[in-house]
């Protein structure tokens, strides 16, 4: 992102935290409940929007710290852990489904 300029860097910039903030609010959403509290706790309907805002700013906070923390991989690590340990994985991960649907049914 080093070689753009001016108001393109700044698009990609923006871009790339506005993924973030999506992300997280797919997450938020999905997995977390949204609004709701856990425990089955019930507050009044204005505390909702907060609950939410909460979840967020958490989901936010870890995706940045876990991208300023880790380091960058070259090209061919990457290529060779995506090859090597997620393809298996994934691989592994769909034949377990499928087997325990099989068996369930």
């Amino acid at each position: 992102n080093t070689e753009y300029g001016g108001g393109r860097f700044a698009t990609y910039f923006f871009a790339e935290y506005l993924n973030i903030l999506v992300v997280s609010g797919i997450a938020v959403t999905m997995f977390l409940g949204g609004w709701q509290l856990p425990l089955g706790i019930d507050p009044p309907g204005w505390v909702d929007p907060f609950v939410v805002f909460g979840k967020l700013f958490f989901f936010v906070f870890l995706f940045v710290w876990i991208r300023a923390t880790l380091p960058r991989l070259r090209y061919d690590q990457l290529m060779s852990l995506g090859w090597k340990v997620l393809l298996p994985l994934a691989t592994l991960n769909a034949l377990v489904t499928a087997i325990v649907v099989v068996a369930t049914n």
